[in-house]
């Protein structure tokens, strides 16, 4: 997996002073939003690929697309940077109980083999239980889950890391149709020195516009 690091002089960044204030009074934000995936639904079904895989694969490009969501800093030896990618981390059932394994999938900027990716993580630790059964995991992984049991107005974290964890968290809910679209709720977990409001905003906006843009034969 690509692990690729670029480091970032602080003093020349362009967003240095947001950053130094946001990291002398440590700042998360969660915002939580509806989204239309009528057309990412109506591919589910045309195609029977499964819904939560395809919403891990879109989400996966809007945040690759974005340098602002690939932010780290390595807290040993205080390195600042970000990585070329982010490998999604998908989310399943233990099959022995309710808990959930998280497993990395290889990044991939085409939707069928991100797909693939996925789809092959899940079916090789299918039934090897427990949250890591992966030997090894990247550090540049991004959590993008699903809750579809619930549909929820709001949702938010408390990491007692937070103050230095810069990538996103996303967590998707129970879909709903409303008015011949199909919805869901979708809350995204940002820190404040490398993300304000409009990075999140237009991480919305870019999944609906892929989801949009899919073609459905």
């Amino acid at each position: 997996m690509n692990e690729n690091f670029i480091e970032v002089d602080k003093s020349k960044w362009s967003r240095a002073q947001e950053f130094e204030n946001f990291s002398k009074a440590p700042c998360s934000f969660s915002v939580t939003a509806e989204i239309d995936i009528t057309n990412l639904y109506a591919y589910s079904k045309q195609s029977g690929k499964k819904l939560y895989p395809l919403l891990v694969a879109v989400s996966a490009q809007a945040i690759n697309s974005r340098k602002e969501f690939r932010y780290h800093e390595f807290l040993e030896s205080g390195r600042f940077g970000y990585f070329e990618v982010l490998h999604p981390i998908v989310f399943q059932l233990n099959k022995n109980s309710n808990d959930t394994k998280a497993l990395v999938a290889e990044y991939d900027r085409d939707l069928n083999r991100q797909l693939d990716n996925i789809d092959s993580v899940r079916r090789q630790y299918e039934d090897i239980d427990g949250y890591m059964p992966q030997e090894h995991r990247p550090i540049n992984a991004v959590n993008i889950s699903c809750v579809p049991w619930l549909k929820f107005t709001d949702l938010s974290f408390s990491l007692t890391y937070g103050a230095k964890y810069y990538f996103p968290i996303l967590t998707f809910g129970k879909f709903t149709k409303q008015d011949g679209k199909v919805v869901i709720p979708l809350s995204v977990f940002a820190n404040h020195a490398v993300n304000d409001g409009y990075h999140v905003a237009m991480l919305f906006a870019d999944i609906e516009e892929r989801i949009k843009s899919l073609t459905i034969k």
